[in-house]
């Protein structure tokens, strides 16, 4: 009998309140307004650079029944965007099925959980599923401790901020769809006059000389009805503000804060400081998302290994010998500075 089975050792009365919870989450997530969040370049930077880092992943040791580094791509964009990614564990382990939907039932006990899941197929209707939480590979972040069971995107988390980078992407989006072209100003001409074979000259003009009618005369009504400037052609399309551009980056830097990611990181220059941002990334943000993977890994798969990234450390060899320098002249054993380095 386990823990929880003492505890609540009688049926627990369901209330609606998970179930509102699972409701309101997936309408969070099928919102336009996600959808939008999602889509934007600052999110799919982030995403991409996750997705990227754990791709780098090598499994110390390295095992059969681990996630292949596809998978740990897949994974890295899951929890940025959703919060959680689930997959079937099937083949004796050796293999995880994507999962594209899930409904999540039973106990306070994780492991009375049933899942129903639904498992994408190209050439039929997708195929419902139920099974014991133990056959399902369900890492999560960001889990409010009112719903356990589910995983929050830090999008969500942060949602007014990103929905306002949604906004304001899709208003200059909107904006720069807007007619954009050069038009030249005339006077009306005579009755009859036919101002096809001018139109046509200014359109083919391309450099070269044309001669054409002055406006300067306007055209037998006097100089009162001439234009200003003769052939002064004026530019239609999108006229950004300032104040609307300034805001739209101060989103962006706070959806890529939301998101664990350095702003220097994706937006500076090659430099001392992006090489800064990298290793406080890689830290905070990237470790942090592989300590997730491997708890999962070893409470579903039975197994114990870890995430290195030893490649991804290549890019910062030259701070890291530096390091290790510094640390081996305080007095500090040189395994023991490697291995704080890791190198």
């Amino acid at each position: 009998m386990s823990f929880w089975s003492r505890i609540w050792p009688r049926q627990v009365e369901q209330r609606g309140v998970g179930d509102e919870a699972i409701e309101e989450l997936l309408r969070r997530k099928t919102s336009d307004e996600d959808a939008d969040a999602a889509a934007a370049a600052t999110v799919e930077a982030a995403t991409g650079l996750y997705a990227r880092g754990l791709l780098l992943g090598e499994w110390d040791p390295a095992r059969l029944r681990l996630p292949s580094s596809d998978v740990l791509s897949t994974i890295a964009r899951d929890l940025v965007l959703h919060g959680e990614s689930l997959w079937l564990i099937g083949g004796g382990g050796s293999a995880l099925l994507p999962v594209t939907g899930a409904t999540v039932t039973g106990g306070p006990d994780p492991a009375s959980w049933l899942y129903d899941l639904d498992l994408p197929a190209p050439t039929r209707t997708a195929r419902r599923v139920r099974v014991q939480a133990d056959r399902v590979f369900h890492p999560r972040w960001h889990v409010d401790r009112e719903t356990p069971w589910v995983g929050r995107s830090p999008l969500t988390a942060a949602a007014s901020t990103s929905r306002l980078l949604a906004r304001l992407e899709r208003s200059l989006g909107d904006e720069s769809g807007t007619a954009t072209g050069q038009v030249v100003p005339i006077p009306k001409g005579p009755e009859g006059q036919n101002l096809t074979a001018m139109t046509e000259g200014l359109a083919a003009l391309r450099g070269r000389l044309s001669l054409i009618e002055t406006t300067s005369a306007g055209w037998g009504d006097g100089r009162s009805a001439a234009p200003q400037g003769d052939w002064m052609p004026r530019r239609l399309g999108p006229a950004w503000d300032s104040p609307l551009e300034e805001t739209r980056m101060r989103a962006a830097l706070e959806v890529m804060a939301a998101l664990g990611v350095p702003p220097g990181l994706l937006l500076g220059e090659a430099s001392t400081g992006q090489r800064e941002a990298l290793r406080t990334w890689y830290h905070t943000g990237l470790l942090p998302m592989a300590r997730v993977v491997e708890a999962e890994v070893e409470a579903k798969l039975g197994t114990t290994s870890r995430l290195r990234f030893p490649r991804l450390g290549a890019a910062d060899v030259t701070g890291k010998a530096r390091a290790l320098g510094s640390l081996v002249t305080a007095g500090v054993p040189l395994d023991e500075a490697r291995q704080v380095v890791g190198l």
